[in-house]
C-alpha cells in the first residue's frame, strides 16, 4: 500500500466517508492534507439554528446548546478561512444557512464579509433562509471575490438580487428562492425587471435556471436559447411556457410546479413535438381540478419525448374527479428509455386490477421509482404483498421512496426481511434509511436500516447526500411546503409524538 502514487491515495481519500475522511486527518501528513481537502472543500455555516415548525422558541436545551455549538463553530471557521489562506484556498462551495431568532445579524454578515474575501476559488454559494437577508454588502463583495470564478449561485429572491450578477461572468447554474420580500409592490416590480436584465447578460454561460413565479416569462427568449435546464415553480401566468416549449429547443431538463392550469396545458397542447431531446420532465400539480381532457393533452406531450429517461408527475385531486392515470401509463409504456419514476396513485376503492395495470406499465428496469399512494379500503394486507411483489419485481431498483397519505403501505420490515436485489435506498415519508449489507458476513446476507436521516439533512439535502443525482432530482420540490408534505409526516398520528429529528 506504501508504493501507492500520491493521486492513487487522493482518489481513495475522496471515495471515503467523511468520518473515515476524519480517521484519516491522524494517519500521516499525506493523508492528512488530502482529508482536509476532501472535508473542507464544502463548508457549511449556521446562522442561528434551522427548526422544523419555522418559528417560536428553542423548544428544548438541547436545541439551544445545539445553536450555541454551531454558531461557535461558525465563527472559528469563518475567522480561520478569513486568516489562513492555505486553508482558505481548499474552500469550493460555501453554504449559509440564515435563520437567526430576532435582530440584524450584523456581526454574522460581518464575519461573512471578511471570510469571502480571503476565498480565492469559490465555486458555488448557497443562501438558505432569510434572517439575516443575503443583502447587498454581501453581493457586492460575493461579485469582487468570486466573480471570475462562481459557478454555481441559489440565494433567495430579495430587492438585492440583481445587483451583482452580471459580475459572475462564469455562473452556469442559478437557483432564485421565493418571492421578493419588499417594501411596495413597486420596488418589487423593480427588481423584477432588473434580475430579468442581468439573466439576459448572463445567457452566454448559464445552462440551468430555478425560479419562481413569472420571472423567466419575463425575459428574452434570445436569453434562453442555450438553457439545457429550467425550472419553473408557481408561475402565477403559465401562458408564458408557450414561447419556451416553440424555441429553446436545446432544453433537456424541464420542471414545472403548477397550481391554475389551464392556460398550461393550452400550451402544451400547442405544442404537442416540442423539445424532441428532453431527457428529464417533472411535472407537478396541485389543482383539485383535472379535467380527462387535461390527462390527454399530458399524454401526448409525453408520447413525442422519447429520449426521456427521467419522469416525475404529480397530479394531485378529489377522489370525485375520477382516474386519469390510464393515459399515461400507456405513454410511460412507449418511453422504452425510462429509468427514474415518480407517479400517484389515488382511488375511493382499491382493487388488485389496479395494481395489476401499474405493474404492467411501469419499467422493469427503472432504477428509481416513486409511488405517491392514497388506499381507501380498511383490509389492505392482501395489497400490501402486491405493491410488495411490485418493487420485488424491480431488479435494478436502487432508489425506492414511497408518499403515503392513509399510512397503509409501510413496507419497511417487508422490505428488511426480502429486500429487491440492488436496493440502497428507501424513504417512507420523511423518513430515508440506507440498507447496510455486510459483506463480511456470508452467514448474514440480510441488510440493516441505518439510522434515519435527519429533518435538517432532508431540508438540505444535495446531491451528495444520495449519491446520486437522479435520486436528489426524483424528491425535489415535493416538500416545497415543508416536511409535513412529505407523507404521511414526521408525526406520529396516535400519539402526536415527533418522530423525525
Amino acid at each position: 500500500m506504501g508504493l501507492l502514487p500520491p493521486e492513487v491515495w487522493g482518489l481513495i481519500v475522496d471515495q471515503l466517508r467523511a468520518e473515515d475522511q476524519r480517521t484519516c486527518l491522524f494517519l500521516s501528513k499525506l493523508h492528512h492534507d488530502f482529508a482536509l481537502k476532501a472535508l473542507f472543500a464544502h463548508v457549511t455555516v449556521y446562522f442561528g439554528l434551522w427548526r422544523m415548525d419555522d418559528g417560536g422558541l428553542m423548544d428544548s436545551i438541547e436545541k439551544l446548546e445545539e445553536m450555541r455549538r454551531r454558531n461557535n463553530t461558525t465563527f472559528d471557521v469563518l475567522r480561520h478561512i478569513s486568516l489562513s489562506p492555505d486553508f482558505a484556498r481548499l474552500v469550493r462551495t460555501l453554504s449559509v444557512r440564515a435563520f437567526v431568532d430576532g435582530g440584524d445579524g450584523i456581526f454574522h454578515t460581518r464575519a461573512l464579509i471578511l471570510a469571502i474575501q480571503a476565498l480565492p476559488a469559490l465555486r458555488a454559494f448557497y443562501w438558505y433562509g432569510y434572517l439575516p437577508i443575503c443583502d447587498d454588502a454581501i453581493f457586492s463583495v460575493l461579485a469582487q471575490s468570486a466573480g471570475p470564478s462562481l459557478e454555481v449561485l441559489r440565494v433567495p429572491f430579495t430587492e438585492h438580487t440583481h445587483t451583482s450578477l452580471t459580475s459572475f461572468v462564469r455562473l452556469r447554474e442559478l437557483r432564485i428562492d421565493g418571492v421578493p420580500v419588499l417594501e411596495s409592490e413597486g420596488g418589487a416590480g423593480v427588481a423584477l425587471h432588473a434580475t430579468q436584465i442581468a439573466l439576459g447578460a448572463l445567457s452566454g454561460t448559464l445552462f440551468r435556471i430555478a425560479v419562481s413565479g413569472d420571472l423567466v416569462w419575463g425575459c428574452s427568449v434570445r436569453s434562453l436559447l442555450g438553457l439545457q435546464e429550467l425550472e419553473v415553480i408557481l408561475p402565477e401566468e403559465p401562458g408564458g411556457l408557450a414561447l419556451i416549449l416553440r424555441h429553446c429547443i436545446s432544453l433537456r431538463s424541464l420542471s414545472l410546479f403548477v397550481l391554475e392550469s389551464d392556460d398550461l396545458f393550452s400550451c402544451l397542447e400547442a405544442c404537442p413535438t416540442s423539445l424532441p431531446d428532453l431527457r428529464a420532465f417533472k411535472f407537478i400539480h396541485r389543482d383539485a381540478t383535472y379535467a380527462h381532457r387535461n390527462a390527454e393533452i399530458l399524454a401526448q406531450f409525453l408520447r413525442n419525448k422519447k429520449k426521456l429517461r427521467s419522469l416525475d408527475v404529480e397530479i394531485s385531486v378529489d377522489f370525485n374527479q375520477g382516474v386519469h392515470e390510464q393515459q399515461l401509463l400507456e405513454a410511460i409504456t412507449e418511453l422504452t428509455g425510462l429509468e427514474v419514476l415518480g407517479l400517484n396513485f389515488q382511488r375511493p376503492a382499491w382493487r388488485l386490477s389496479d395494481i395489476e395495470l401499474f405493474d404492467k406499465h411501469i419499467p422493469k428496469g427503472v432504477t428509481a421509482l416513486r409511488i405517491s399512494a392514497q388506499l381507501g379500503q380498511v383490509d389492505n394486507e392482501v395489497l400490501q404483498k402486491e405493491w410488495f411483489d411490485l418493487f420485488k419485481k424491480r431488479t435494478s431498483l436502487r432508489y425506492l421512496q414511497i408518499f403515503d397519505k392513509d399510512r397503509v403501505l409501510d413496507l419497511k420490515q417487508q422490505i428488511l426481511e426480502d429486500p429487491p436485489d440492488v436496493l440502497e435506498l428507501l424513504g417512507y415519508g420523511p423518513f430515508l434509511r440506507w440498507l447496510v449489507r455486510d459483506h463480511d458476513d456470508p452467514d448474514d446476507d440480510r441488510p440493516k436500516y441505518s439510522p434515519c436521516w435527519s429533518a435538517s439533512k432532508l431540508i438540505f439535502r444535495t446531491v451528495e447526500d444520495f449519491g446520486c443525482a437522479d435520486w436528489e432530482w426524483l424528491l425535489r420540490w415535493h416538500d416545497y411546503d415543508g416536511i409535513y408534505d412529505l407523507e404521511p409526516g414526521p408525526y406520529d398520528r396516535v400519539t402526536g409524538r415527533l418522530l423525525l429529528q
